[in-house]
């Protein structure tokens, strides 16, 4: 999630030249219920194209009342219907439908997710959400928490800073404002050595300023 059509359809194919396996099948093997089906359609549908046509305020206005509809204005969860729209929402759409969800609810969409969803597939709509609301606060709340609390995750934090690398140039001021010190200084503080020389290689290679719609 968060990766472009060209992305994903990259790597399916790499998946499959060195598995000789079909990502979907493989992962249909290894996780089930809401989960997958939120995985799966980010595997097998493609990003909708943002239509200022088609996705307009009373568009966004419709499709917020079909997700409270399938979640909070429900006796149980219709967590098809709910992903259907979530997912199928560009993330221009999907802060039109935040913002009439929250006119309307109170409350946005974020919550509505987590009062109808838990665990992993919790996680996984709201990652989607959060990045397509807000790429650059959520990104650096990201790094920032792979950090956080007693020891780093190294895994996650290197993984964070090569697969969001190309956007780090929108990312590190945000980051800086929001915590009051360079994600330079926060990373010497968790790393060292030769991970640590890596890391600040790393952010510090001159880097094009890429983009969330």
């Amino acid at each position: 999630m968060g990766r472009s059509n060209e992305e994903i359809d990259l790597l399916k194919k790499a998946y499959f030249e060195m598995y000789d396996t079909d990502l979907s099948v493989a992962i249909s093997d290894e996780i089930s219920g809401d989960f997958l089906a939120v995985i799966m359609k980010a595997l097998q549908e493609p990003m909708v194209e943002y239509k200022p046509s088609f996705h307009t305020k009373e568009k966004a206005a419709e499709d917020a009342d079909l997700i409270y509809k399938a979640g909070e204005g429900k006796w149980g969860t219709d967590e098809n219907g709910f992903i259907k729209v979530l997912l199928a929402s560009p993330p221009e759409h999907l802060r039109n439908i935040d913002a009439a969800y929250q006119a309307k609810h109170e409350h946005d969409l974020v919550y509505a997710i987590e009062s109808e969803f838990s665990g992993s597939d919790s996680a996984a709509l709201t990652f989607f959400v959060r990045i397509s609301l807000n790429a650059w606060s959520f990104l650096a709340e990201h790094i920032e928490g792979t950090m956080a609390g007693i020891g780093t995750d190294s895994t996650a934090l290197s993984a964070a800073i090569v697969r969001y690398h190309s956007y780090l140039g929108n990312i590190m001021p945000v980051y800086e404002k929001k915590y009051q010190k360079t994600l330079q200084d926060r990373v010497k503080e968790e790393a060292s050595g030769e991970y640590l020389e890596l890391l600040l290689q790393l952010l510090e290679t001159p880097r094009p300023i890429g983009s969330f719609a």
